[in-house]
Order: C-alpha cells, then structure tokens, then sequence
C-alpha cells in the first residue's frame, strides 16, 4: 500500500499523512469541548486535508508542481455526507486561504462544478471525490458518525453573530492545531522525533490574589488623599463581593483615579477561582496605557514571573521594543508563540488586536480565539469604542459570554448607555445586552469628593489664539492643556515656544503625530518634573493623555469636545485629590485665530461636542461630569441621534450576509487611511534603519523594527516609492 505524506521529509522523517489528520483532529476536539463543538471541529479536523491524498499533491511534494488546491476536496467531502455541519465546511474550506461566505455558491458541494468557479491559478489535487475517500479508508481513518445534529445552524440562521461566532471557533481550533502539528514536524529533532512548543502556564488564582493582596498593602499612602484612599479601599471591597456573582456581563464605573487598574483585576482573579476560569484578558484601546498597566501588574507578580514561560503575555504591535531588555532570546522566542494563539495565562492586549479577531476571516487572527472560552474579559476605558462598530462588538461579547463561558467586564469613569442599543444587539445574536453593575449605586463613589471645579464656556465664548495663552499663563506654571486637533495644539505649542522665557526646559508637547519612542520619553520627563512641587511643568497635548495616563496638574484646560471627553480630560486635574479644587477649564477655540481647519477629528467627535454644547447654551450649571447620570443623559441622546443601520451599514450588511471577508475588511477598530513615515527621532537607529531599507528593501522584520521610531498618521500622503517616503520625512512631525 502507497503512504501519502502531509508534508515534506525532517530530518530523515516523512509527515505521514494518516499520523498528521489524527493528531489535528484531536487536538482540535480537545479545543473545543469546552464550548459544546468537539464533534464538528474533529470532523474538521479529520478532513482537512483530505487533499493531499491526491496524486498532484504527490507531486507537489516532490516539487514538481505547485499552485495546488488540497483543501476543496475535504469541504466538499463534508457538505456531501454531513450537510448540516456549516462550521466545519467552512472551517476546512478557509483553513489557507481564509474564511468566505456561508452560501450554497460558495460551499463546494461537488468539484466538478466548484473547479469552474476556482481562482485560475490553482488546480484541484484531485478531481474525483471516491479516489480520495479510498485512499483515506485504506489509510484506516474512521469518520464520525452521528445519531442527531450536535449543532442545527438552521435554528438560529437568522442570529447572524451567533453563527459567525461559531464557525471562526471551530476554524480557531482547526487552524491553530494544524499550524501547532505542522511546527512540531518541521522542528523534528536529529531522532527524528517531533518537537512541540511549550505549553502556556496554567492560571493560578489563588495564588496570585496572595500576592495581589500583599502589593495592595504595601502601597504608599502619601501620595493621595484620605478620601482618594476610602474611595479605593471601597472600590476594591465592591470587587471582592460582586466577584462571586455569576459569569455574565458586567460593568465597572468608578471615578478616574479610584484604582480600576487594580480593583479590575482583583475581580478578574477571584471570579476566576471561583468559577474555575482560565485566563484573564486585559484589552485597553491605547498602548501608552497597555505599558503603564503591564508595568504595574508585573511588580505585583514579579516573585513568580521569573520562570522562561511568561505568567503576563503582552500582544501588540510595540511588544519587542517594550521591556525587555532584561529577557533572554528564549524567553522572547517562547513569548512570541504563545502570542500567536493567546496560551498564557494572563494577556494584556489592545481593542484593535482583540476585536478584529472576533470579526476576522484570517487563520492567524483567528486561530487564538478558541482560547478565549472561558475567560475574564476585561475592557478598560471602554467610552473609546467607535460608533461604526458598537452593535456588532456588542453582540459578539454577548454570545460570548452566552455560549462560550466567558465573563466581560466593561471598565471606565464614562460608562456608555449600551442598554440603549439593546434592541439592536438582539437582531444580531441569542442574548440581550444587560450588564450587571459592580458598584454598588449607594457608594457614591462618583459625589464623595469634588476634585476639581469646572469654568465652562460663556454663551457664544471664544478664545483667540492670544486670549487664550494670555489666560493660562496667569494659572501658573503647572497646568495641562488639551486639544481636539494636532492642529491646534502644534500651533500653541510653537507660540508658547515664542512667548515664553525660562532657563529650563518646562514646555512640554504630546501627540500621535510624535514617534512612539518619543511620546515615550516626554511623559517620563513630565512625570519627573510634576513629582517635584518646586518645578514648573507645562504641558500642550491631544487626546492621547486622556483616557488612562497617570499624570495629575493642578491646572487643566480643556477644548470643547464630547462629554465623555471632558469628563476624562478632567481625571487628569487633582488626580489624588491632594489640593482642595484643582481648576478645570473647558474653552471654545476661535477657528480663525487658532488656523484655519476642522476643529473635531472626526463627525461622530463633532456630534458628541454639539451634545455638550447644546446643553451649555440652555444651562450649563446642570451640567456634572462627575455623575453617572449625566453620562447616562449623553449617550442616551448621542445614540438617539445615531442612525446605526446607516453608521454600521456596510458592516452589518456584510454580517446579515455571512460574509467573513466583507466583515474582516469592514469591521475596523481605528481609521485605516492613513499612512505610517520614518522618522529621525533617534538619528543612530533611523539612520541604520534607512541604510537597511536601501540595501536588502523592506521586509517583515525592518517593518517591525521601525515601529518604535513611526509616526505620522495622515489622510494626504499618497501610496509612494521609498524614496519619495524618505524624502518627506519632516512632514507634520
């Protein structure tokens, strides 16, 4: 009998076919048992490569051809004998190329016809189905066989997320063993045995609230107030408690410095032992906020993350140039493959690199996702979600937490009213969107001490470019000042430059128009300068030191912006609540004086500061950004006002079409149109970096090693030659 091969010789050893489909059918089984889909993932499992018994594959392997389709046949083979079993077709189908969509003309029911429709640059390994079903019996393969349907898509065709869910996590369990089987033969040692990467470490709860309880203790007292310190001692206390409640959805709202960081995980650890859950995920929308938290998480658990497998995983776009000076290259190599499928126990993640795997049609996106089951899900500064992607998000979490044993928890001081868009959540999934509250409403947590007092905008109030500087300069020399647009804030940056006269350095500027190294090094320096009460500190920004950054000035100015906005700007005035008030301004730009352009990022930006300001020219002593109800006042008339159909259209019509690659390229965290330039921050490392891009062209690894020195995100650039891009480098820096 003829042995067919799944992959090239290693070593001295052949992957032999038959060895190659059982072991990714059963791993991919163990996957997914713990969301009810064993049965249907091992079939995908089994069949995956059904076509590699065919005699093109044969010779594809001996490299005498190429261009060759051996995933066709295996989905064909499963809508024809198991025609209920839509995640498995798909799943097999996608397995290489990606995820399509769910419909008859996209399912290759029969070969012939399906070979008709094939990109031209591929051939079917193998024309005829019975040849390869054969070859498959021959090899000993036993096919499942089932009494009843483990799963009827029919009954919930309509809950769209509901069926796209459980296709990506059943294609989540095939792809991930396929890619871990296949590693594990290409690494084959000189026995010729199989080398398989390490496992993640499994969470200990226990172990880790031990230790969190005794940082906890440790903490200085010194540098808050007394009632900052009650206010974070009874956050932490409504955690503990609301811990125990049952897995579901749930919402955190706490006042901006009353120690979400800590009090969130807390949570997270004791809900998890309790509910045996397996890994905590931490998603927050920026990176300057994911560094500030995995630096603090790891001086908590620092006795125990010493071993080579990582207790804190952190997956971003940034990680090979965050905090890791200290790791071996082991070490870093071990990070870099449980980042690829989330195997660790704790992960700290971004909004972009979590929610666009939910919605993604990519193996490599997806192929994490089956490790999501049965997680703490912890989404900090949530008030940042787009409103082009709310619903779907919303949905998608709901059924995860439904269906796959997940926990979610919706972290921020501006806690958005999503119940309100729960009508819409349902069209789309099984479950409603009803969070349960962690805190408790008679805390108060948000009315117990007044941080700051607020000077909002007289009617019709604006301020010259002139008017303005002259006004802050009175407040001192502390204060923060924040703007909608890079814009604005580079032009009264350049002025202060100008006016001000000081034998120190105290002016201070921040965007993300500003390498990321770079951004890096002028919050530490202003951090330094404010620890320091003698020191003057003036610091002119956009929104990126909003949501999340621990700085805390005196003084703050604020451009009129969306409610959430504001409230968050003010989190950064009396922070520790040290001073009596901190002073808080809230000010119109002229858009005359201030240079001619938009004054919002964004229509959905202007729409939230119409809201706000709409709600100033009728009484603006009503308006308390410290109060939950006014948040739940805002987003209840800022979502009134949205035509979601419209804002989402394009996405959900792609979700009501079960369309995997139209949703992939629709659903999109942040704008995409924009374009990334080099820049000379540091003039060693962008010097080496040009001469590389120059003499071998770029590749994965230059890319990967530039990101640290990028910067500019802008709608003008063209698509350029390198040498035009090296060219314009000084652009809006």
């Amino acid at each position: 009998m003829v042995d067919f091969y799944a992959h090239s010789i290693v070593n001295g050893k052949y992957d032999l076919l038959k060895d190659h489909l059982q072991l990714v059918a059963e791993r991919a089984k163990k996957y997914a048992e713990l969301y009810c889909a064993s049965e249907e993932t091992y079939l995908a499992g089994i069949l995956h490569d059904l076509g590699k018994y065919g005699n093109l594959f044969v010779r594809r392997l001996m490299g005498l051809e190429r261009g060759i389709d051996h995933w066709s046949a295996g989905a064909s083979y499963i809508y024809q004998n198991y025609p209920w079993a839509f995640g498995a077709v798909m799943s097999v189908q996608g397995h290489h190329v990606g995820l399509g969509t769910l419909s008859k003309e996209n399912i290759p029911c029969n070969l012939m016809e399906y070979k008709e429709v094939m990109p031209t640059s591929l051939r079917l390994s193998e024309d005829s189905i019975e040849v390869l079903d054969t070859r498959l019996r021959n090899d000993k393969i036993l096919l499942p066989e089932f009494e009843n349907k483990p799963f009827d898509y029919s009954q919930i065709i309509t809950q769209h997320i509901c069926v796209m869910n459980r296709i990506r996590m059943i294609y989540s369990g095939l792809t991930d063993s396929d890619f871990i089987e296949t590693e594990a033969h290409f690494n084959r040692n000189t026995y010729g045995e199989r080398v398989y990467r390490p496992e993640g470490r499994k969470l200990e709860p226990e172990i880790l609230l031990g230790l969190l309880n005794s940082y906890i203790e440790t903490l200085s007292i010194n540098k808050m107030s007394t009632e900052m310190r009650v206010m974070r001692k009874d956050l932490l206390k409504a955690c503990n408690e609301m811990a125990s409640s049952a897995p579901g959805i749930f919402t955190l709202s706490a006042p901006t410095g009353s120690g979400k960081t800590i009090s969130m995980l807390y949570f997270a650890l004791k809900h998890a032992l309790q509910y045996n859950k397996r890994r905590i995920i931490i998603v927050l929308p920026y990176l300057n906020i994911i560094e500030q938290t995995a630096k603090t998480y790891r001086k908590i658990f620092a006795d125990i993350d010493t071993e080579d497998l990582p207790l804190i995983l952190e997956d971003h776009s940034l990680k090979d140039d965050i905090d890791n000076s200290g790791d071996d290259e082991n070490r870093r190599e071990v990070q870099r493959l449980l980042s690829q499928n989330w195997d660790a126990p704790i992960v700290i993640t971004t909004n972009v690199q979590c929610l666009e795997s939910l919605f993604s049609k990519s193996p490599f996106k997806c192929r994490k996702l089956h490790n999501i089951a049965n997680s703490v899900i912890l989404f900090d500064e949530v008030q940042t979600m787009g409103d082009n992607i709310v619903v779907p998000t919303l949905a998608a979490l709901s059924n995860f937490a439904e269906s796959y044993g997940c926990s979610v928890v919706f972290a921020t001081a501006t806690q958005p009213a999503f119940k309100q868009l729960d009508n819409h959540v349902k069209k789309l999934c099984l479950s409603a969107w009803h969070p349960k509250e962690i805190v408790s409403p008679t805390l108060n947590l948000f009315s117990r001490k007044k941080r700051v007092q607020v000077t909002w905008p007289l009617k019709n109030e604006k301020l010259s470019l002139d008017e303005f500087c002259t006004e802050i300069l009175t407040h001192g020399n502390r204060l923060l000042c924040i703007f909608n647009t890079k814009k604005h804030a580079r032009i009264v940056f350049s002025y202060l430059q100008e006016h001000l006269n000081h034998s120190e350095e105290i002016l201070f500027h921040l965007s993300t128009n500003m390498a990321v190294e770079h951004r890096k090094s002028i919050l530490e320096k202003v951090k330094t300068r404010l620890r320091d009460p003698e020191k003057h500190c003036i610091l002119v920004a956009t929104q990126c030191v909003e949501a999340g950054v621990d700085i805390d000035f005196p003084v703050v100015y604020r451009s009129l912006a969306p409610f959430e906005a504001v409230a968050q700007a003010a989190g950064r005035c009396n922070r520790n609540g040290l001073l009596p008030l901190g002073f808080f301004r809230v000010f119109i730009p002229d858009k005359e004086s201030f240079g001619a352009g938009a004054l919002y990022p964004t229509k959905s930006y202007e729409q939230g500061a119409d809201i706000l300001n709409s709600w100033l020219l009728k009484n603006s002593s009503e308006i308390d950004i410290e109060s939950p109800e006014s948040f739940e006042k805002y987003f209840n008339e800022r979502y009134s006002l949205i035509d979601i159909d419209e804002a989402e259209r394009e996405l959900l019509n792609a979700i009501r079409g079960l369309d995997f690659e139209k949703t992939s390229r629709e659903y999109k965290v942040i704008d995409q149109n924009t374009s990334n330039l080099l820049v000379p921050y540091n003039m060693k490392e962008y010097k080496l970096l040009i001469d590389e891009a120059h003499d071998y062209g770029l590749n994965r690894d230059w890319v990967k090693e530039h990101e640290k020195l990028v910067l500019v995100f802008t709608r003008r650039l063209k698509i350029l030659m390198l040498e035009d891009i090296l060219s314009q480098l000084a652009i809006e820096i």
